[in-house]
């Protein structure tokens, strides 16, 4: 027997093919974007934009308006007083709200990962302050079992921070190639 010709379902797989391709048409457009903004700040800084384009990803999955558990906010995950105390150090007359602004917050995370990466003289440790904290960083660089040369990690204790600095240096890769 002959099956019936089934228009809707037809229709149905259409607009899901058009919904699928404007996505992607929006997801990387959005990317690209948001790139563009970090390149900006990165002009002067050890890092470019496809490290920060990650970062983003990894911290918000390009979220501007994104909070965590642990009250971070925006696009580059700040807290209130990270965001406060760069504004500050660099002059910037930002006001507390102005963290959910995405060029702002952008601005305010470069500069972030940048202070980070004076203190410390090498990216990986820099992305590990900024996951875990300066202070859990300061301590892993004075234990033997974490770090030789107390420059550098060769082991990265805590599972969320290892695994957050192998996302980055993945989605990094990805990026530069958009």
């Amino acid at each position: 027997m002959k099956r019936p010709y089934r228009p809707l379902a037809v229709i149905i797989v259409i607009l899901l093919v058009i919904i699928i391709i404007f996505t992607s048409f929006y997801v990387t457009h959005n990317i690209r974007r948001i790139k563009n903004e970090a390149s900006f700040y990165c002009l002067d800084k050890p890092f470019d934009a496809s490290l920060i384009t990650a970062v983003i990803k990894v911290e918000s999955n390009f979220n501007p308006t994104a909070v965590s558990s642990k009250n971070a906010k925006g696009l580059m995950q700040l807290k209130d007083g990270t965001f406060l105390f760069v504004c500050d150090r660099y002059g910037l007359d930002y006001d507390k709200d102005d963290i959910f602004d995405p060029s702002k917050n952008i601005e305010a995370g470069v500069l972030y990962l940048d202070y980070l990466y004076k203190k410390y003289g090498d990216i990986e440790v820099a992305l590990c302050a900024y996951n875990a904290g300066e202070g859990n960083v300061d301590g892993w660089l004075k234990d033997e079992r974490y770090s030789k040369d107390k420059k550098t990690l060769y082991y990265i204790p805590f599972d969320e921070t290892r695994n957050y600095v192998s996302k980055i240096n993945f989605y990094k890769k990805v990026f530069e190639s958009l």
